[in-house]
């Protein structure tokens, strides 16, 4: 797993503090989405500010097609975002004020590395990705870059709106939906159609030659054969030679591989 630097990290803790500071759920539902095009990425991030039930608060970010294909399943309920099938398919990364309970011990020493203090209950930063097929993990050092960026774009957005100096509405009529891309060292922003995006594409399966041998030991028998393949929703930890994936050269993320179940 490529590890944020330092500085890296001492960057996102700043950006989400300043995020904290500008209050945006007071202006934002949890429907409104913003959109986040910046050169340095190579997606675009869809941006939901969290204050769920005034419990909860942080910034969501689904990420391009994906993500937003995810966002607008659970705004239009074609899925229940309390089932744990929504980890076959969620690609986000959230900042969250959290428990100190809920932090990984890692995260907590970069607290103490970096020289920050939090104090008290939904007060603690919780960064975390998900991605398809994986429980929610710890960041790598893009996706501290691609936080950072999103965060500090909603900052600037919620002064905007704050001073009156833009609308959350278009002017334009319904379906459509803001876009922020930066550009010259700042945010412009336009208002484009928000259209569903199609699904990806099927990868076939690249064992060829496993297939041919099962082409020519299968039995000659009349009839359709159906195979489905789902996740087993059981977090699993992969080893190799011994030693746990995460802690290996091959990197990943041992403790978020979901098995699948054929």
């Amino acid at each position: 797993m490529d590890e944020p630097t330092p500085e890296q990290w001492r960057e996102l803790h700043a950006a989400f503090r300043q995020y904290c500071e500008a209050a945006p759920w007071e202006l934002f539902d949890d429907s409104d989405i913003v959109t986040m095009q910046h050169p340095a990425l190579d997606h675009r991030g869809h941006c939901v500010v969290v204050s769920a039930g005034g419990v909860e608060y942080g910034l969501g970010v689904y990420r391009g097609d994906e993500g937003l294909a995810d966002l607008l399943g659970a705004i239009t309920g074609a899925f229940d975002p309390e089932s744990p099938e929504i980890l076959d398919y969620t690609n986000t990364v959230t900042a969250l004020l959290a428990d100190r309970e809920l932090l990984h011990q890692e995260d907590r020493n970069v607290i103490r590395s970096l020289g920050l203090r939090y104090r008290g209950r939904s007060r603690w930063p919780l960064f975390q990705s998900a991605q398809p097929g994986f429980v929610p993990w710890r960041l790598n050092s893009g996706e501290a870059d691609f936080q950072a960026l999103s965060l500090q774009c909603i900052t600037d957005l919620t002064r905007l709106v704050s001073q009156s100096e833009l609308s959350l509405d278009s002017n334009d009529g319904p379906g459509l939906y803001l876009v922020r891309k930066f550009n010259s060292g700042g945010w412009k922003d336009e208002w484009e159609p928000l259209l569903f995006p199609f699904p990806s594409s099927i990868t076939n399966y690249p064992d060829y030659e496993r297939l041919r041998q099962l082409l020519g030991t299968k039995q000659r028998i009349s009839g359709t054969l159906e195979l489905s393949i789902s996740h087993v929703h059981v977090p699993l930890q992969l080893q190799i030679r011994g030693c746990p994936l995460g802690g290996c050269p091959f990197g990943g993320r041992n403790t978020g591989l979901m098995g699948s179940n054929g």
